[in-house]
Parts: structure tokens; sequence; C-alpha cells
């Protein structure tokens, strides 16, 4: 009886994840192991924000975004990290991205006002821009981690 079950609902899944476009695919008769996957690179982005003096800057968000933009439709973003610059205006972060989502950027926000030393505009800095260094070679599906250093003058407010 478990036997016919298990039969039947391999079957039914089967044809249910052929539908939603799922295949299967065969190694040729090697030895090799398939894959499924997407590529992405790792990256560890940090850095200073100082002001146009060269002060540091405390207080400034550092986020690190992804922007989709299609004809037709506003842009939108979605945040892979953030973090907030400490006492000397450095920080450090993390992210994964996909490579076929090239457009990342880095965004610094003033937003604990005047808090930190005045109020600054914000700024954006695309990923791709920014001098890199990789540090880990990658396998599979990963290119590898990459370190990204910036270093920011933000501009005070008028």
């Amino acid at each position: 009886m478990k036997v016919k079950f298990y039969h039947w609902y391999n079957a039914v899944l089967s044809a249910l994840l052929t539908m939603l476009g799922f295949g299967a695919c065969t190694n040729d008769g090697e030895d090799a192991p398939v894959e499924y996957g997407t590529p992405y690179s790792d990256y560890i982005v940090k850095g200073s924000v100082t002001d146009e003096a060269g002060n540091p800057l405390t207080g400034i968000k550092a986020s690190i975004k992804a922007i989709e933009e299609y004809p037709g439709f506003a842009p939108y973003a979605y945040g892979l990290d953030s973090t907030v610059t400490d006492e000397q205006g450095k920080f450090l972060m993390k992210a994964r991205a996909f490579i076929s989502r090239p457009n990342i950027k880095l965004i610094m926000e003033d937003t604990d006002g005047s808090a930190g030393g005045g109020e600054f505009l914000s700024d954006t800095l695309a990923l791709e821009d920014l001098p890199k260094q990789q540090k880990e070679p990658g396998q599979h599906w990963s290119s590898g981690t990459f370190e990204l250093n910036a270093n920011v003058k933000m501009k005070k407010k008028p």
C-alpha cells in the first residue's frame, strides 16, 4: 500500500513541478554532480566618513541597497545591509549579491540631524566604482569574496 501511494505521490509531484517550469537534468552518464543556482559574490564593504575638513562623522547611516529598475515602473530598492559609523567615522558591512543584479549602491545618510557634527547631504556610490580586492576565490556559483573600500567626504547642508 505504501509503495503504491509513493508512486502516485511522486508522479503528481513531478507533473506539478514540470508545469511550474522545473525540470530534471541528466549528467549524460558522467559522474559529475548537477548543480542549480545563481551566480553571486560576497562583499565586505568598509571605509570612513568625514566632513569636507576631514573630521570623522559619527551617526552616519551606511546602507548597501540593490536597485531594481524595470521599464514602465518606478525603481525599487531593497537593503542588503546597513550600519552606523562609529566615533572615528568608520563602518564595516557584509553583503551577498547576485551577479545578475549589478546595480548595487552604497548610500550614506545623515540620520541623526545636527547631533553628529552638523547636518549633511546624502551621498550615493555604485559598488562597481569602488576599488576592490578579491579576498577569497570563488567555488561553484560563487565568484568569491571581495573587499571594497569607500572613504566618503560628506558636504554640509546649505
